[in-house]
C-alpha cells in the first residue's frame, strides 16, 4: 500500500445521519497544510487524505480498526455500512476511499 498517496475521506457520525454522511475537511492542494477542520455533505470537496496524513494527526496503527485517538477521545474505524448503520457511539469517525464515498451520496 503507498502511505503518501491521497485517497481516503474521514467520515464523522458526530454531525451526520446514515442516510446523509458527513465528510471532514476541504480539498486542499498537495503541497498544502490538510485540513481536519470543517465538514461538508460532498465527497468531491471533502479533504482526501494519505494513511501518512492519518498516522501523523492520529497516530500510528496499521489498519486504524478500532483505534482510539486519543486527542479526539473516539474511535477511528474503517468503513462498512453495516458499523455505520450501528454504530456504537455517536462521535465515531471513519475512513474510507473516495470511491467508496462516492456511492454514499
Amino acid at each position: 500500500m503507498e502511505n503518501s498517496e491521497r485517497k481516503y475521506v474521514l467520515m464523522t457520525s458526530k454531525h451526520a445521519s446514515v442516510e446523509h454522511p458527513l465528510f471532514w475537511g476541504s480539498r486542499t492542494k498537495d503541497n498544502e497544510k490538510r485540513s481536519f477542520g470543517g465538514y461538508t455533505s460532498d465527497p468531491n470537496k471533502a479533504e482526501l487524505y494519505s494513511m501518512d496524513d492519518i498516522i501523523q494527526k492520529f497516530g500510528p496503527s496499521e489498519t486504524l480498526l478500532g483505534y482510539t485517538a486519543k486527542n479526539l477521545g473516539t474511535h477511528i474505524l474503517e468503513y462498512s455500512f453495516s458499523d455505520w448503520v450501528f454504530k456504537s457511539k455517536s462521535d465515531d469517525v471513519f475512513i474510507t476511499l473516495l470511491s467508496e464515498a462516492m456511492a454514499l451520496k
